[in-house]
């Protein structure tokens, strides 16, 4: 076999195990602070368990503070939301208050809550009902009275120039606490009354809703002028409302008959 060669290292200041025994070498490693006392080992031991415990803590802040992307993402998207829902509430508010200025005798000043308002309108909408019904039924008895008038023998015929100057009748009611409906009838002949009326219900403090006519047999022509009371005026009742309609027609027929002579 070959001859081990001398070792390329020196020991150092490390005895050989040629040198001494392997009880001489445990004592020099005493003597020399290279086996560890027990102080030491207990040293040792709990900065390693210290040590191994301290890892743990920029693990766990990463864990916590990685997630920031998604709470920015998250509050963003609860912005946006509680966005969404003012505007849909502020949408809703708008309808009701729309609701409200249809109740009659509300005051516009006084906010009523939304269940309060939709009780009311359940409750007005079929009383509204029964009076267009009522005014339908109305129409159609003065057409069908009108209609039998006209077909009697006898009938007087009425000349335009008799007719210009006849006096047409006005009947008025209320709708509600704010609103009037008007009805004039008159004949197709002459100067139309409404413009006049319109004019005059300005004056009173009214302004027009709605306005209709239709003609019937005879020439007979019903005017419908559904009209409101403008805010803070004060309603005024429907007999003194049409005595100041009559006298507006009167003055008009005395205007047509100094221009007919």
């Amino acid at each position: 076999m070959l001859a081990l060669s001398p070792p390329c290292f020196s020991s150092f200041g490390f005895p050989s195990d040629d040198e001494m025994g392997h009880e001489q070498l445990l004592h020099w490693a005493v003597d020399n602070s290279f086996m560890p006392s027990a102080d030491t080992v207990t040293d040792l031991s709990g900065s390693f368990l210290q040590y191994s415990f301290q890892p743990q803590l920029p693990i766990a802040d990463f864990n916590h503070s990685s997630p920031a992307t998604g709470d920015d993402k998250l509050n963003v998207k609860k912005k946006y939301h509680n966005a969404s829902e003012r505007d849909r509430r502020m949408k809703m508010n708008v309808l009701y208050s729309s609701l409200r200025s249809m109740l009659p005798g509300i005051d516009p000043a006084k906010k009523l809550s939304i269940p309060a308002t939709i009780s009311l309108i359940l409750k007005y909408i079929p009383e509204l009902q029964k009076e267009v019904d009522g005014l339908m039924r109305r129409k159609e008895e003065m057409e069908l009275k009108m209609s039998r008038a006209s077909s009697m023998p006898g009938d007087v015929t009425v000349t335009p120039q008799e007719n210009a100057t006849s006096f047409p009748t006005v009947s008025a009611r209320h709708i509600g606490d704010r609103e009037v409906f008007i009805q004039i009838c008159t004949t197709t002949w002459g100067s139309s009354p409404v413009s006049k009326a319109l004019e005059k219900m300005e004056e009173e403090g009214f302004h027009l809703l709605h306005a209709s006519s239709f003609t019937t047999a005879g020439n007979k022509v019903f005017y419908n002028l559904h009209l409101q009371v403008f805010d803070g005026q004060r309603m005024m009742e429907c007999g003194m409302l049409r005595k100041k309609l009559l006298c507006c027609m009167e003055t008009m027929k005395d205007s047509v008959s100094c221009e007919q002579t």
